[in-house]
């Protein structure tokens, strides 16, 4: 199977000045090449920047005599964009990222690891470091064979591959974007920490670079972009962004990744300080001095996240029997909270912008099959809900409005773009039920309009006997065979931009008596596909299985 009301309102009196003698200037979109200055030939990127012109002159002299009118009622209030406990049930996976990315390279994901992600805070573009072979984990040391190491920025609304960095010697161990996603912080090993200039395509400054420490080095970059935080081998080094001086230089271990971390208004700052994930500093970044220390209670290895406002640490197992998630009170260093959910395996754990929130990545014995996200009330220490994912993401990584949130699966760079759903993923669903709907009733005229089978389906409807090139009696036939008939969907639990650019429904059945439609291996998640042409059209083509012959 394929991966897959209104209110009244006063009239205002206002006064409105006509007949003014001058007009604004349009704005201009002006296209700034971006190159990779160190190849000798480098790709290039093109980045919108825009002109604003002054606003119409308000001299007496140039304006008419005013006259009262008045205003139409303002538009309601519109509804919030960010992830939040109201509509995180509608985001939807709009993109997918895997395509460009194998285009580039000529493999597959599947022959790739990724050693280093970023996503931009505006949520213009992600980072992506890693090399091609069979690594587990990480990209080792020295490469061999046809491996390389793969260093590129992607368009996160189109996928577009906008960039590749010079660094083909070097594995990228960590990335940050600047908050306006124009510069780029990354860190390599061997060991070096470089400010890239997405706009001029070349190295600002090279902050730090040594051959003597065998060490993977974490960086992150404060949210107004002053203060850049690495952690290499067992030093917290700490920059000014802007002219390069060191500022601190302290304790640290580097474990894992994502870690250091600031908070949302950069004055604290979270880092490893024992190995294992054994103890957890928080610094007051105006001082650096430490605020407190957190000691988790050790099983295993422990992952930890600062939470956005500063206020909290989450501290979680990644394995072990019913792995929990454990909540800290940064001032106080103790645990407030914990969360358990019956977890089998945790692989990541990621706040919501406002704190409010967990999202946590992990199967349950509780949840539904792909039930691989759960929302968890912070206040409350209670289980919200569940997002339905294909994957179980191991890195969860929000952009500053908390409008869409990018997700990765395992080692390899198979990477999505979750949001409230766009004009893309809403078609996909509505030609998903206009279909069903269509041949539910009998209307098989209408739903011919909304399927193309695919080449491979085709050549089967040929090789059992029926007709694929005559749509509708196709469907009448299939309808007619099948021992269930024609179902009509109780709910589309998710629609989803696939790996390859296709879009995934998973559709859940009713049978005629009123049930769930349940196969034969028990499960009642029924997976269908649809492709959207050029020119907006889409139509389904993959059916249910229990249509097929």
């Amino acid at each position: 199977m394929r991966r897959t009301n209104l209110f009244l309102t006063l009239v205002l009196i206002m006064l409105i000045s006509v007949g003014c003698s001058s007009s604004p200037q349009p704005v201009s979109t002006l296209p700034v090449e971006m190159t990779g200055g160190l190849e000798s030939s480098p790709p290039k990127i093109l980045l919108e920047t825009s002109t604003i012109s002054p606003s119409p002159s308000s001299d007496p002299a140039t304006t008419s005599t005013t006259t009262l009118t008045s205003t139409p009622s303002p538009d309601p209030t519109p509804p919030p964009t960010d992830f939040n406990a109201e509509n995180f049930s509608q985001f939807a996976q709009i993109q997918s990222y895997a395509k460009p990315l194998e285009q580039l390279l000529g493999k597959t994901i599947f022959s790739m690891s990724l050693d280093a992600l970023a996503y931009s805070p505006d949520g213009r573009y992600i980072a992506i470091g890693g090399c091609t072979g069979q690594w587990t984990g990480r990209c080792v040391g020295e490469l061999k064979g046809d491996s390389e190491v793969f260093f590129v920025i992607q368009d996160a609304k189109t996928a577009e591959v906008v960039a590749r960095l010079p660094e083909k010697q070097a594995n990228i161990s960590s990335l940050a974007f600047t908050s306006d996603g124009e510069k780029l912080v990354y860190a390599t090993y061997p060991a070096q920490v470089v400010i890239w200039d997405l706009v001029s395509g070349q190295i600002e400054r090279v902050l730090f670079k040594t051959k003597d420490v065998n060490s993977y080095p974490q960086v992150a970059l404060s949210p107004d972009d002053s203060i850049i935080a690495a952690v290499v081998a067992s030093q917290l080094l700490v920059w000014d962004a802007a002219t390069g001086e060191q500022i601190a230089d302290l304790p640290a271990f580097r474990y894992l990744t994502d870690f250091p971390q600031f908070s949302a208004d950069g004055s604290r700052l979270a880092v490893f300080s024992a190995d294992k994930g054994a103890q957890i500093t928080v610094y007051d970044t105006s001082s650096w001095e430490p605020i407190s220390v957190i000691q988790p209670s050790q099983n295993q290895e422990i992952r930890a996240i600062l939470s956005p406002d500063g206020m909290g640490v989450a501290t979680y197992e990644l394995y072990g029997q019913n792995p929990k998630i454990t909540l800290w009170d940064v001032d106080a260093g103790l645990p407030i909270g914990v969360f358990e959910n019956n977890f089998t395996a945790l692989n990541a754990v990621a706040f919501s912008v406002d704190s409010k929130m967990l999202v946590v990545s992990g199967t349950s014995t509780l949840g539904r099959w792909f039930d691989n996200i759960s929302i968890w009330d912070i206040q409350d220490q209670e289980l919200i809900g569940y997002m339905q994912l294909e994957i179980s993401p191991t890195k969860i990584l929000f952009s500053s409005d908390g409008s869409s949130f990018l997700v990765n699966s395992y080692y390899f760079p198979d990477l999505y773009l979750w949001s409230l759903p766009d004009p893309a993923v809403i078609a996909v669903r509505q030609t998903a039920e206009d279909f069903f709907g269509a041949l539910s009733q009998g209307d098989y005229q209408t739903a011919a309009l909304l399927y193309q089978p695919t080449p491979e389906d085709f050549s089967y409807f040929k090789s059992v006997g029926l007709n694929p090139a005559d749509l509708p009696s196709l469907l009448k036939d299939l309808c007619a065979q099948s021992a269930t008939g024609c179902l009509l969907p109780a709910e589309i639990a998710f629609v989803a931009k696939e790996y390859l650019g296709d879009y995934g429904l998973l559709v859940h059945f009713l049978n005629p008596d009123g049930s769930l439609y349940t196969d034969q291996d028990g499960y009642n998640e029924v997976f269908v596909y649809a492709e959207l042409d050029a020119d907006g059209s889409v139509k389904l083509n993959l059916l249910p299985p229990f249509l097929y012959p």
